[in-house]
């Protein structure tokens, strides 16, 4: 396997949730899937919490797609 410094991890629910157009409180922000359980991150966090509005923006990306039920 490939090394990383840093990982996020969540289950398929948070992120189908996460990336609705409008997502629900609770999981409309990765620190906020972490504190209801659905994702975690763990490694060395320096590099996500250096560039953490990047890594948002990044995973926020598939709101632009349309939606498929």
């Amino acid at each position: 396997m490939r090394s990383t410094s840093f990982t996020v991890r969540g289950t398929d629910e948070a992120w189908r949730r996460h990336w609705r157009r409008m997502p629900e409180p609770g999981w409309h922000d990765l620190f906020a899937l972490t504190k209801r359980g659905a994702a975690s991150m763990e490694g060395d966090l320096r590099p996500l919490l250096q560039n953490l509005q990047y890594f948002k923006d990044l995973l926020a990306l598939p709101r632009r797609l349309p939606e498929t039920n």
